[in-house]
């Protein structure tokens, strides 16, 4: 009886434990996912928080740039005595716009794009627009090359209308009241190139950039040309510049070329 009733003891002592070990192993899985959920949670909260932070930031940045230009605006028609510290200062908020607005930029292969077919000239057109007014009471002479009213861009609307803003803004910044701003358009094999000429003296460098071998009537590449440049690389395209201290300078956006059906 005695050997009959150890082996069932034993059994019964091997099921205990694997149910025992069972419920623990099952509590830990509980335990665990509890923890990632909560710690998803917080995670989701703190990236919602980031974008808000960086959306709020980048808003900060366009009203800044905006501030900005209006203030060199006024410097180049207001009195001569404060005209050169009214300038300083526009260029000092323009690069702080820089910053602000393009802190943490997404990289080009982690954006999403929505292309469609775009009118090229109503878009320039709104983005010259808002360059031009937030310029006032300074002018610049403003000239559309008419091929763009019949041409078609293929891209994601938003992200370009921010390349030309940054593009005609730093064209703005380089120039001064009643010069001369051109955009026309050239095509290549299997590219449109949009370009954009000035007869500035070159952009109002910011203080990091003024070092020995750096002239001061030179054009820099700076961010916001960068974040740019990111933009049309999304895109498949190319964005370069090329600058003459004292003759001005052209930017060049090239998009791959799609016609319509």
């Amino acid at each position: 009886m005695r050997i009959i009733l150890l082996p069932l003891l034993l059994f019964a002592a091997l099921g205990l434990w694997s149910v025992f070990a069972f419920l623990r192993h099952r509590s830990r899985e509980r335990r665990a996912l509890e923890r990632s959920l909560e710690l998803t949670s917080r995670i989701e909260l703190a990236e919602r928080a980031g974008d808000s932070s960086l959306r709020l930031l980048r808003s900060a940045g366009a009203e800044l740039r905006e501030q900005g230009l209006a203030l060199l605006g006024q410097s180049e028609i207001g009195p001569r005595a404060d005209a050169v510290e009214w300038a300083a200062i526009a260029a000092r908020l323009l690069e702080m716009a820089d910053d602000m607005q393009d802190l943490s930029p997404p990289p080009p292969e982690s954006r999403v794009l929505e292309r469609e077919l775009i009118a090229a000239k109503p878009l320039i057109s709104r983005c010259v627009d808002a360059v031009a007014a937030n310029l006032r009471p300074s002018l610049r002479m403003w000239k559309l090359a008419p091929e763009l009213n019949e041409l078609l861009l293929h891209g994601d609307q938003r992200a370009l209308a921010q390349v030309l803003l940054r593009v005609l803004s730093n064209a703005a910044r380089s120039t001064r009241h009643l010069d001369w701003i051109e955009i026309g358009v050239e095509h290549t094999a299997g590219q449109v190139i949009l370009t954009v000429q000035d007869e500035g003296n070159g952009l109002l460098i910011p203080s990091s950039y003024q070092a020995d071998d750096q002239p001061r009537d030179g054009r820099v590449f700076g961010l916001g040309l960068a974040v740019a440049r990111s933009l049309v690389r999304a895109h498949g395209g190319e964005l370069s510049m090329d600058s003459v201290p004292g003759v001005g300078a052209r930017v060049e956006v090239a998009l791959p070329q799609r016609r319509a059906a």
